[in-house]
């Protein structure tokens, strides 16, 4: 049985940083990029830059975080939608036997009739709910694939400015070619981590699309029998469908 996918969004949106801006990924290479304003023998600076709090084992750890959120939105992105409940065929029949019973002007019918309505009114709510749900989460995705995307571009450029520094001549006790050797071999899992995010991202889009296009054909066809439940001379509609059925109502 395929996961409930709306678990699994509720999850994401705790652990995911869903609606944040990767910040905890961005401040691990944010100084880096600062680098490239800071004169090439200003050694001191560089040693500063490559220095200071950044330490490998907080690169794993963001490495591990990173493959987190990439897993858990691949799991949404192939998890199945909750089908939308609704009494309204039950209601509908309901209506029928009532009519078929009372006659199409008793009492009887036209309560069952206005509750049929409410029900599909309800049902239409609900519709809708699912349909706004999967747009607000499409538009939250689209945004995480735009920051992860931009994000491993980021550690690209940032290991390009590290492998300038290790091709630069060695001065004593400057340090700067251990020091961009150590950033650079850090950051090499962080691209892949981050490409693997919107990747998923991509995935559950296309997920949440498609969820939200059917969702849409159901809820036109119910506005119809919304619509039609609200016209006055609805008896006929319901005589017509009923004979279609062998019932036959005078």
């Amino acid at each position: 049985m395929a996961k409930d996918i709306l678990k699994i969004i509720s999850q994401m949106q705790k652990v995911h940083d869903y609606y944040g801006k990767g910040k905890d990924a961005y401040g691990k290479i944010d100084k880096v990029h600062k680098a490239t304003k800071i004169a090439i023998y200003n050694f001191d600076s560089i040693r500063e830059l490559y220095g200071s709090g950044y330490k490998a084992a907080e690169v794993k750890k963001l490495i591990l975080t990173l493959d987190k959120r990439a897993k858990i939105a691949e799991q949404a992105a192939i998890a199945a939608f909750p089908v939308i409940k609704s009494s309204k065929n039950k209601m509908w029949v309901h209506w029928a036997n009532q009519t078929d019973k009372y006659g199409p002007e008793s009492k009887e019918s036209q309560s069952a009739r206005k509750y049929y309505l409410k029900i599909l009114i309800r049902y239409d709510e609900d519709l809708l709910e699912r349909i706004n749900y999967c747009q607000t989460f499409i538009n939250v995705s689209e945004r995480q694939v735009t920051l992860y995307t931009a994000m491993s571009k980021y550690v690209i450029q940032v290991k390009k400015l590290c492998e300038t520094m290790i091709a630069m001549p060695e001065i004593y006790g400057s340090g700067h070619k251990s020091e961009a050797w150590n950033m650079y071999t850090n950051l090499n899992g962080m691209a892949p981590s981050c490409k693997k995010i919107a990747a998923a991202h991509k995935k559950l889009i296309k997920t949440l699309m498609a969820e939200q296009k059917r969702v849409k054909k159901i809820k036109k066809v119910n506005d119809i029998y919304i619509s039609d439940m609200r016209k006055t001379d609805i008896t006929r509609m319901l005589k017509k469908a009923m004979k279609a059925m062998g019932v036959d109502i005078e």
